[in-house]
């Protein structure tokens, strides 16, 4: 079931992220940001670079914020609330996962006030051992037990694949 959950995130990913694969790809190397939301979740996620390079740390930060009046609260047993995928493109296969990494870290129930924040930071240290493709996705999850309730994403290129 994970894994079907899984393919079908990546799947959705894939296809709504294609106008930001020419974008991220054809800028200078430079801070990326990606902000989306809906109703009163408002997510954003953000990298110190837009081209991966070998040996090189690029941070990842992943925030969701309540701008409504009410509080929010978010609950799942099988998935964490929130987390971050790296993903090589157009495989889709994950390099790194916050959760997995972070497991005492990981939550299955927040509730948001108005106006509260909940940040996730990540460091990925690129090597060879990545597997590394032309292409990569950063993708900032809000899940429930049963899908993605939402998403924030970033595409980052290689360096030398670049446009």
């Amino acid at each position: 079931m994970k894994s079907r959950h899984l393919f079908t995130l990546i799947l959705i990913f894939l296809i709504a992220t294609n106008v930001l694969l020419l974008t991220a790809c054809r800028s200078k190397d430079s801070e990326l940001t990606q902000s989306s939301g809906v109703d009163y979740l408002v997510l954003t996620t953000r990298t110190n670079h837009s081209r991966v390079k070998l040996g090189n740390s690029v941070q990842i930060q992943f925030t969701v914020i309540n701008t409504g009046d009410q509080p929010v609260i978010i609950e799942s047993k099988e998935w964490p609330v929130l987390d971050i995928l790296v993903t090589t493109l157009p495989s889709g296969n994950n390099i790194r996962t916050w959760s997995i990494e972070n497991p005492a870290q990981v939550s299955h129930r927040i509730e948001w006030q108005p106006g509260e924040a909940q940040t996730l930071t990540m460091i990925w240290s690129v090597s060879i051992n990545d597997k590394l493709e032309s292409r990569f996705s950063i993708l900032g999850l809000v899940n429930s037990d049963t899908r993605v309730l939402q998403r924030s994403g970033i595409v980052m290129c290689l360096e030398g694949f670049c446009e």
